[in-house]
């Protein structure tokens, strides 16, 4: 029993090390694209700082909506995720 649960547990390790790394990955590539849209904006705009102020404000709408909108739908999913992972690898 006790390596039926180590095995479960290191797979559901493994599996949330291995999205967290692609999230990393993800994100630093969306770090960029934004950086280049606030430039672009900025530039339309005649200042950097306006872009990176509209970059910003679409974010924090974004950011918004989320908390009051998707947080629990969210919250639920990640739970239903993790204890999938878990379950499923212990039936293999």
């Amino acid at each position: 029993m006790l390596l039926s649960v180590s095995e479960r547990v290191g797979s559901a390790l493994g599996t949330t090390v291995g999205m967290m790394l692609s999230a990393f990955a993800a994100l630093t590539a969306l770090l960029f694209a934004n950086g280049a849209l606030a430039l672009w904006i900025g530039g339309m705009l005649g200042g950097t700082a306006w872009g990176f102020l509209v970059v910003g404000g679409i974010y924090f709408i974004l950011f918004l909506i989320l908390h009051f909108v998707a947080r629990d739908a969210i919250r639920k999913r990640i739970t239903l995720l993790f204890v999938n992972t878990i379950l499923r690898d212990g039936e293999e």
